[in-house]
């Protein structure tokens, strides 16, 4: 009896103890899949977006893409080279194709397969893709612990598509708002939906897949509404998406727009846009014909709009009695005419501002940068042209003029206090381009519009109107010899500057790790003014 008792006990043991063996040689040797790049291209995927005549090149060989898979359980021979299979396919080849990995060395356990990217069709060892795609790849295993959650093997992805310095397959607009029936719409009140619109072309030469996304963030960058649609653009086509939102709260908001390959592959295809939205409260018509203030269409004219600080309701005053109750804190100031006086050279409400749609990346990636200039004043300003940069190492594209400020890249972080140690990279080619504009080289003065970066741009060949801002992708620079290099791992500092002085950083890191990196939401960083101003 003793005897069946103790096997019993030893029977469930090894019951009870297998499993947990079992979860333990998993968490030891769980095969891992990588490719060695973020994203791919075939040889023919070349951009020139600006019409230079200058083809930008891919450099590194991004046509064939290496996978690698470590799995100690696949060294089944001590004195030979093993190998696995793998199989990869694309969106454009559901089926795909199955190549075969071999380990580095022997006893390695790590074992490299490659694929040639192609728009050709698939063949043994060559995957056919399209622009745009996703290209998957994914491991069986050998071991009943080699396998994931699905059962299915491990997979890894990456992207088809290039990214050509500067970034523009697919300009968007300036951002544009208006009702259901295309109407623009310059005063916006609560519960009354709106269309947030931009026009997209296609620039190239081949049909583009495009996401067109909206976000829309508070003062305070809490994300409001987050939405989007696909398409494809035949080349050369123009369309204007478009998404709807209806504002429940009143206050101040950003727009940003950013078009991107899908909503899969954040591959931008042109430089995020963004702009600023005031949303008025809903009060009652007013009776009668009394002309209403254009810049608040809810008070009569030469009055403003302010809400009450104890219960956020609403009242019509005039500016100087505006003006005092924010002073006092009584009220919270609606509109800009209240707090700010006449003025039309005063520059110190000219402010720069630059912002990134990401603050890491990995490499062969693009930063998307956007730079402006805004009158924060309700009233508008005309500023004469100055020459008081604070950094004169700054420049814009050859074809890009007009604009009073200028951006550089630095291979490092840094702050104010030691740009002129900084490394700057070239952001454009040297060469000859072949812009096929007017050109505006002489700019005398410009005039904004109230509280906008909108401005008349007074020059001695005639005046012209433009929005002061710049956006351009940022994936590599041109070295010494004129050639294009991809960003190294490492830090880096964007720095922006206006010739009234202002000057603007924002830093991002470029790294090569395989785990996911997440893409940061754009942010708007105050222009930091130097003490000498």
């Amino acid at each position: 009896m003793k005897t069946l008792f103790i096997s019993i006990t030893a029977f469930l043991l090894t019951i009870i103890l297998f499993p947990f063996n079992t979860i333990l040689a998993q968490n030891e040797i769980q095969p891992q899949i990588w490719f060695d790049n973020a994203s791919y291209g075939t040889t023919e995927m070349t951009c020139d977006p600006y019409s230079t005549g200058i083809i930008s090149e891919q450099g590194p060989d991004y046509s064939k893409a290496t996978i690698t898979v470590t799995d100690p359980a696949a060294n089944k021979y001590g004195t030979s080279i093993d190998q696995i299979a793998v199989h990869v396919w694309s969106d454009s080849d559901k089926k795909g194709i199955e190549i075969t990995a071999y380990e580095t060395e022997v006893n390695s356990g790590i074992f490299k397969g490659t694929v040639t990217i192609s728009e050709g069709r698939s063949t043994r060892d060559t995957i056919h893709v399209t622009d745009g795609d996703t290209i998957s790849a994914k491991y069986a295993g050998t071991t009943p612990w080699s396998l994931d959650t699905t059962g299915h093997g491990i997979m890894t992805t990456a992207f088809i598509g290039i990214s050509c310095p500067p970034l523009e397959r697919v300009p968007a607009s300036a951002i544009q708002v208006t009702d259901n029936k295309g109407n623009e719409q310059k005063a916006i009140t609560v519960d009354k939906q709106i269309q947030i619109r931009s026009n997209l072309t296609n620039v190239t030469i081949r049909n583009q897949t495009f996401a067109y996304i909206v976000q829309i963030q508070d003062k305070s960058g809490v994300t409001k509404s987050f939405s989007w649609l696909s398409g494809m653009l035949l080349p050369s086509q123009t369309l204007t998406p478009s998404v709807s939102w209806t504002p429940t709260e009143a206050g101040k908001y950003t727009v940003q727009v950013f078009v991107w390959q899908s909503i899969n592959n954040p591959n931008a295809l042109s430089p995020p846009v963004s702009a600023e939205l005031t949303i008025w409260p809903s009060l009652p018509v007013y009776a009668g014909n009394a002309t209403r203030n254009v810049e608040n269409p809810h008070c009569q004219s030469s009055y403003v709009l302010v809400i009450k600080s104890n219960n956020n309701s609403t009242v019509c005053v005039t500016p100087d009695t505006a003006q005092k109750l924010v002073e006092q804190g009584w009220a919270k100031e609606m509109s800009n005419a209240a707090s700010h006086p006449n003025s039309t050279r005063d520059a110190s409400f000219i402010k720069l501002f630059l912002t990134t749609n990401s603050t890491i990346v990995k490499q062969g990636q693009a930063v998307g940068t956007d730079i402006w200039v805004s009158n924060t004043s309700g009233n508008k300003l005309t500023m004469n042209y100055d020459d008081n940069w604070s950094w004169k190492r700054l420049t814009l594209h050859p074809c890009v003029v007009g604009m009073p400020f200028g951006v550089a890249l630095l291979e490092g972080n840094y702050s104010l206090q030691n740009l002129t140690a900084a490394k700057q990279l070239s952001l454009y080619q040297n060469g000859t381009y072949n812009c096929q504009m007017e050109r505006y080289d002489q700019v005398n003065a410009y005039a904004f519009e109230p509280s906008s970066e909108n401005a008349t741009l007074e020059t001695p060949a005639g005046n012209f109107t433009s929005e002061i801002r710049y956006g351009l992708s940022i994936n590599g620079f041109y070295g010494s010899t004129n050639d294009f290099q991809a960003l190294a791992d490492g830090e880096y500092t964007i720095v922006a500057g206006d010739e009234w002085g202002h000057i603007v950083l924002q830093h991002f890191t470029v790294s090569n790790s395989t785990q996911d990196l997440s893409v940061a939401s754009i942010k708007m960083i105050p222009p930091i003014l130097r003490a000498d101003q």
